[in-house]
């Protein structure tokens, strides 16, 4: 996805965009893949297209998603929190939300 102001174009990462929607999605680390099941990615559908809403869910998803894996990498015991949607929104746990699209 894209946000664009003028001549200025500016890239947001781990974001497809649909029809109606945007979904964030991100490669599961490969040392913890086996903690989720072998799936490679994981996929949130964002529920909006607003590029600026857009940015900012994707920034906390994504320091959310690094800061449980790097907390997974140092706990070999530990097993993988729900994600959830910044807002208040419902969690989504790995298994919930739309794996290996």
């Amino acid at each position: 996805m894209y946000i664009a102001s003028g001549p200025l174009r500016v890239t947001i990462k781990y974001v497809e965009e649909r029809a109606s929607t945007c979904i964030f999605q991100r490669g599961i680390r490969l040392a913890l893949r086996d903690r989720y099941g072998g799936k490679k990615k994981i996929a949130i559908d964002l529920k909006t297209k607003d590029p600026a809403k857009v940015a900012r869910l994707v920034a906390q998803l994504n320091a959310q998603l690094e800061a449980e894996w790097d907390a997974l990498e140092q706990d070999p015991q530990r097993t993988p929190r729900a994600v959830s949607l910044p807002g208040g929104s419902p969690k989504l746990s790995p298994a919930d939300a739309l794996l290996d699209r």
